[in-house]
């Protein structure tokens, strides 16, 4: 006899006895906070498309790590069922047409879990100015096979709705995908006929907002040499956040004391114990983190029009100052009487700086500068 599977949609927190048949459709990575449970939250989905959450602590994580895995398919019975508390419940539902799909890009957690990620840009009739659709970021399989339904953006206008996202913590007004998100590209209602309509009317305008996030996007940078004056003269209200220019710079009076390179937090930059890939638990985070090698430098630039303070990361840093960053961070506990032969290099020679924004356009619409990458001869 054929077992009898619980469609998810009947579940309740009534059911004692019941066995489901679901996917695991997402799994996100296991959260350590102190002083409480650790905690690892999933979807499952079943053959009617219905979606649940569930959630694993403290042993049970460890226990499960190799048996639960995503997209495989999984009889589950008699766990306990709990509603969802109504404040976690509200998420934002978004529709509106595709005007950019990003290549897919890979992103690590600060505990070293990758995962997939990808950005979509949607408008509708309420966007006015071209560079203000809306960025909705998309995480694991949404980056992935549910966005493969929208690669056909640039020949047609795609139609799409985007339901349970949440804010997004560090991108501005930007919204990010939850644990409980879906992606639907043949909605149907009043809002999807109003949206059709006026789609033949402004095909144009529409146009332009993809040429525009493709130039942001793919072609924000030229080889043409800005003056700093003219990049001091940019001001926020027009500059977007995938700007990209080049300046042919020297380095005046480079300082060693500007140059931070230690051991940190691989989140938030916490001095921590010289030990790579060290897991340790971190107390700024509130989670689980590594330790890497972290390296910066800020300085003066300047050519013939005027100077601007820059401060320079990781690789970029380390191309600037001609070392490694395992080198630069046994040269700061060191005299390094070297530094000044890099410090006069970097004045007397000139070269190029690719710069860009820096977050905080996007999140509080603050213009400040940071070092894309560097090219020395």
């Amino acid at each position: 006899m054929k077992p009898q599977y619980v469609p998810l949609d009947k579940l309740t927190p009534k059911n004692k006895r019941y066995k489901i048949k679901v996917k695991v459709k997402e799994k996100s990575p296991a959260k350590y906070p102190e002083n409480k449970k650790a905690y690892q939250k999933l979807v499952f989905e079943d053959d009617q498309g219905n979606r649940i959450r569930g959630t694993l602590f403290d042993d049970k994580i460890e226990n499960f790590e190799g048996i639960l895995e995503h997209e495989k398919e999984y009889v589950i019975a008699d766990g306990p069922i709990r509603n969802t508390n109504p404040m976690y419940r509200h998420k934002e539902d978004i529709l509106g047409v595709v005007i950019y799909l990003e290549d897919t890009r890979r992103k690590k957690t600060n505990n070293g879990y990758e995962f997939d990620v990808r950005d979509v840009v949607v408008v509708d009739d309420s966007i006015q100015k071209l560079g203000d659709g809306l960025v909705i970021s998309l995480c694991g399989e949404l980056a992935t096979k549910e966005c493969a339904k929208l690669t056909a953006w640039c020949e047609s206008f795609i139609i799409v709705s985007f339901r349970h996202l949440q804010p997004a913590q560090h991108t501005g007004f930007s919204l990010a995908s939850s644990m409980s998100t879906t992606i639907d590209t043949n909605p149907t209602g009043p809002e999807v006929d109003a949206l059709k309509a006026w789609i033949p009317e402004n095909e144009d305008r529409i146009s332009d907002h993809m040429g525009h996030q493709l130039t942001l996007r793919e072609g924000g940078s030229s080889n043409v040499i800005m003056t700093i004056k003219d990049l001091n003269n940019k001001k926020s209200t027009t500059t977007t956040a995938y700007e990209r220019h080049w300046l042919q710079v020297t380095i005046p009076n480079a300082k060693k004391e500007d140059v931070n390179a230690h051991i940190g937090c691989n989140g938030c930059g916490k001095h921590c114990p010289n030990v790579e890939t060290f897991k340790f638990y971190c107390d700024v985070c509130k989670a689980q983190c590594i330790a890497e090698k972290r390296v910066s430098v800020s300085f003066t630039a300047a050519d013939d029009t005027g100077s601007i303070r820059l401060t320079a990361y990781g690789k970029q840093c380390e191309t600037l100052l001609g070392l490694k960053d395992t080198e630069l961070i046994q040269k700061k506990i060191t005299d390094w009487p070297e530094f000044e032969d890099i410090a006069s290099q970097l004045k007397e020679k000139p070269f190029k700086l690719e710069v860009g924004p820096t977050g905080a356009i996007k999140r509080i619409g603050y213009l400040k500068w940071v070092v894309k990458s560097v090219v020395r001869e």
